[in-house]
């Protein structure tokens, strides 16, 4: 990529590769809880947590429970794409154990995590320079996605939103774009809602506005793309909960969690004006009060509008608000002890590219 813009891509990729996990003193559960479905498939050959636990003497949150055998709470996909890199650090480091947990993890972390953050900044350059930006906006709305938003801590945790955001954005560059590539972004879709479910929502949304684009034919092979992502997740929730179309929700070991997820659809239901404002605002966690810059997405929506086909402009738009939306029927909207509104995560690279027109 010939544009400044690869400065701060490449500062973030150096920051990556530097930075060491962040919980030194304590078990980080939402990353602990993928890590162990991966050392159970390469070592145990079994997607059950129990043994990984008892192997390494660990005790962690965000797990569920089985017929009183033990899983991961999380959705698959994330898991999934850190596995080569938790398999390679283990040819190095040898069988897990509580002195090299954090070092196979942190090898999952930049595969599942980080790369997709980078690789998403470099989408983000291409899609807006294919709108005839220039390199100074490009750069601008990139380095505010990278460093002035919740997706810089969440590139350097092995938590989903990385991922999501790469893939939803992915989607929405593929399908909107002059030549749509309707495999290519079903595929991307599928391990969206993979990786997170309630990525759904918004992959339905973009889908939506691009039938126009797609016509039959297309979606029909965006369908058959992502149909192995879906048949991925049956296999998982047989395995694991005993039937293709139980979640991992519903058997929480918190009780709480629990009870949530079984209220509304997993337990999201109607958007609440108190939410929807908490998540932008809230003094602790509220996406503009810690993320001011994403302000300026506003500023750019006029010439967005004149610079893009409509279906275009309006899939930038309902994508991220049907994230917001979703989020805001959501009681546990602040997602626990985290950095920011970490659900709004995938909604950022939409915002950062309105930045680059305004």
């Amino acid at each position: 990529m010939k544009s400044r813009a690869v400065w701060p891509v490449l500062l973030y990729a150096a920051l990556a590769i530097l930075v060491v996990p962040v919980f030194p003193h304590f078990i980080s559960p939402n990353e602990f809880s993928r890590w162990v479905v991966a050392v159970a498939i390469v070592d145990f050959h079994t997607v059950e947590a129990t043994p990984v636990i008892n192997a390494t003497h660990t005790r962690m949150e965000d797990l569920a429970t089985v017929n009183g055998k033990l899983y991961s709470n999380k959705a698959p996909g994330g898991t999934l794409v850190g596995l080569p890199a938790y398999a390679i650090a283990r040819a190095i480091v040898g069988p897990p154990s509580p002195h090299n947990m954090r070092t196979t993890l942190n090898a999952m972390r930049i595969l599942g995590a980080s790369v997709p953050a980078i690789l998403l900044a470099l989408w983000l350059a291409s899609v807006a320079k294919q709108f005839g930006l220039s390199d100074d906006r490009i750069t601008l709305a990139v380095t505010a996605m990278l460093f002035g938003t919740p997706l810089f801590a969440y590139g350097l945790l092995f938590f989903a939103h990385a991922l999501s955001a790469f893939t939803l954005f992915g989607a929405f560059a593929l399908l909107m774009s002059r030549d749509p590539r309707p495999a290519s972004a079903g595929a991307l879709i599928g391990l969206a809602v993979l990786s997170e479910y309630p990525n759904a929502i918004p992959a339905a949304v973009l889908v939506l506005c691009a039938l126009p684009q797609l016509r039959i034919r297309g979606l029909l092979k965006l369908i058959a793309a992502g149909l192995p992502f879906a048949i991925l997740l049956g296999v998982y929730n047989k395995i694991a909960f005993g039937s293709v179309f139980t979640l991992s929700s519903a058997h929480e070991v918190d009780a709480n969690i629990r009870e949530l997820a079984g209220s509304g659809l997993f337990g999201v239901g109607l958007p609440s004006p108190e939410y929807l404002l908490r998540l932008l605002i809230d003094p602790s966690k509220g996406l503009f009060v810690l993320s001011p810059v994403l302000l300026f997405a506003f500023a750019g929506l006029r010439a967005a509008w004149k610079a893009m086909p409509r279906s275009t402009f309006i899939a930038l738009v309902a994508t991220p608000l049907s994230i917001l939306l979703t989020f805001a029927g959501y009681p546990n909207w602040f997602g626990g002890w985290t950095v920011g509104a970490r659900y709004l995560v995938a909604a950022v690279p939409f915002l950062a590219l309105l930045i680059s027109f305004a």
